[in-house]
């Protein structure tokens, strides 16, 4: 059972950022009350079996734990449900809707052995038939070559392909062996539909085991690094996700909801701020401090109250931007500091916290330097210039990275995550 930290060590212990909150859990503040319930009666009203929701948020905002408690009893009337998280089932630094596909049949197989043999048996057929294209071309350009050099080059896919062996243990290997899961990808490169046939077929098979409809949540995504595969996969290969036949929650990159006009219905932006708008100014706008208080909440849920002087709480909050992963950041290397230099500290004080700063400010420092011009504009506006529409790459790398903050209220505003706003004010100097 969690309990709340009653020391230093206990504290860094305890605001992990690694670890996501689960059910029954009593550090959880639901943060995203409103948004979570406005999701919620979404699901459970829909009537298309082929609905697709999209959730939009700040990486490290919460989502993972929000969505976390999303499922009540009603919607399990409703759905079976399945939860496909990425950061278990694949690499978020190098994704591809080939993956998201084959992991979404491992996660309704895994618990499921009558259903086992049927898929693997599927895939079987696609491996063999694409198998058997290699060698048919290999013997073709045999025929065609008088040396055997071209042979030998073709052969390559060849002997990989055969390698290929699909059962539970495939997955784990998938994950972790490059050359395995590339070998895998091309053998649904041309005809990706194919694969999206033999998923549908498992759910529906699926469904009539559970005698419901089928939600997925699809976990993670926004998490994805590189720009040209979140827009191969959420663009390119968009529609491949409505021909699954099944509801779908998916988590996306916050930058899609604010260029692309496809990702403006049914998405769910969760914000969580604590400043007003810049851009539209409401003095009666008590959303700020009430978010404050939130976070607030989240501290004195996982810690006694004695640990953290009061100035460093708040200091905590102003510099977190309202990102929980940045707030629990900033705790733990403020307890880290105040153990590290002091075996008889007590509390965390506000030198433990401006060391914490350093710390974490040093790590943004390479990159900041790329991407400053972009940075001071949004630090000086509160939103990305028209002359820099052509620098948008670095605004998405930027709020990839947590080095922006975009907000929806109104409006929709950017900001500079506070920790490195004096480091962006000083290299645009220079």
């Amino acid at each position: 059972m969690e309990k709340q930290a009653k020391n230093l060590e206990e504290l860094y212990q305890i605001f992990d950022n690694q670890e996501y909150l689960e059910k029954g859990s009593p550090f959880y503040v639901d943060i995203f009350e409103k948004d979570i319930k406005k999701l919620k009666t979404a699901i459970k009203l829909n009537r298309n079996p082929k609905k697709k929701f999209f959730v939009a948020g700040q990486s490290g905002s919460g989502k993972t734990t929000s969505l976390n408690f999303l499922i009540d009893e009603k919607i399990e009337d409703k759905y079976s449900v399945k939860f496909i998280k990425g950061r278990d089932l694949f690499l978020l630094n190098d994704v591809d809707i080939v993956d998201i596909l084959l992991m979404t049949g491992y996660k309704l197989i895994e618990e499921e052995e009558e259903l086992q043999a049927e898929f693997f048996e599927s895939l079987e057929k696609v491996r063999k038939k694409k198998l058997g294209a290699y060698e048919e071309t290999e013997e073709r350009r045999a025929k065609e070559s008088k040396s055997g050099e071209v042979q030998a080059k073709a052969g390559v896919g060849t002997s990989l392909l055969s390698l290929i062996t699909f059962n539970l243990n495939m997955f784990a290997k998938y994950k972790t062996d490059k050359t395995y899961k590339t070998t895998v990808r091309e053998m649904f490169a041309l005809n990706r539909r194919e694969l999206v046939k033999e998923v549908n077929e498992l759910i529906q098979k699926y469904k009539e085991k559970k005698n419901k409809e089928l939600l997925l949540i699809f976990d993670d995504l926004e998490k994805m690094k590189k720009l040209d595969q979140i827009d191969e996969l959420f663009i390119e290969n968009g529609e491949l996700f409505d021909e699954l036949n099944c509801v779908k929650v998916l988590t996306i990159p916050i930058y899609l909801t604010t260029k692309n006009s496809m990702f403006n219905d049914d998405v769910f932006k969760f914000s969580f701020r604590i400043d007003k708008s810049p851009i539209d100014v409401n003095e009666s706008d008590k959303k700020p401090e009430e978010n404050r208080e939130k976070l607030r909440e989240v501290i004195f849920q996982r810690a006694d109250r004695n640990l953290i002087d009061d100035e460093v709480i708040e200091k905590v909050i102003e510099f977190s931007g309202g990102n929980l992963r940045l707030l629990i950041q900033l705790i733990q290397r403020a307890s880290l500091s105040a153990i590290s230099l002091d075996d008889e500290a007590s509390k965390i004080t506000l030198e433990d916290f401006e060391e914490g700063v350093k710390d974490l400010r040093n790590s943004y420092a390479t990159a900041i330097i790329d991407r400053v011009n972009t940075l001071n504009y949004i630090l000086e506006n509160n939103r990305l210039s028209d002359e820099q529409e052509d620098k948008l790459d670095k605004l998405r790398e930027s709020l990839l990275d947590n080095m922006a903050f975009l907000y929806f209220n109104g409006n929709p505003w950017y900001d500079v995550n506070p920790v490195i706003k004096d480091t962006v004010r000083k290299y645009s100097k220079k």
